[in-house]
């Protein structure tokens, strides 16, 4: 009875131990959604407006990486690159603008990340439809 006892205590301790992990484990999932949009303007520019919402109020929010490419035929070529854009709160946005020529496809690609209560959450490259420049 007593070894019962003992074993069934020894599970209620490690249980609790791993609570606060296991609630940390729970709020890694800090992006809620992320997009780019790009968007061909009547002056030639291209315009990428990137946006990440977060589940909570972060402390920090924002993209890792913004990329306009331009299809030249055979494959995606980088064109413009933005880095380490990031703000706070629960959404952030930023646009980058990029001068096009006419004909051309273009499209956007974003990565992003969030931390809340010291826990980082990062999502990979992702990329919008594309868009063509006036003909």
């Amino acid at each position: 009875m007593k070894k019962r006892l003992f074993y069934l205590l020894i599970v209620i301790i490690i249980t609790l131990s791993l609570a606060p992990q296991l609630a940390h484990a729970r709020v890694s999932d800090i992006i809620k959604s992320y997009n780019v949009v790009v968007e061909a303007l009547s002056d030639g520019r291209i315009k990428a407006k990137a946006s990440v919402r977060a589940n909570e109020i972060t402390t920090m929010l924002g993209f890792t990486t913004i990329l306009i490419q331009e299809y030249n035929g055979t494959k995606w070529v980088t064109v413009k690159n933005v880095n380490d854009k990031y703000g706070s709160g629960e959404s952030y946005s930023y646009t980058t603008y990029y001068n096009g020529t006419t004909g051309k496809k273009y499209r956007g690609r974003v990565s992003c990340k969030g931390v809340y209560d010291g826990v980082t959450d990062t999502r990979p490259l992702k990329s919008s439809p594309s868009s063509v420049i006036g003909k």
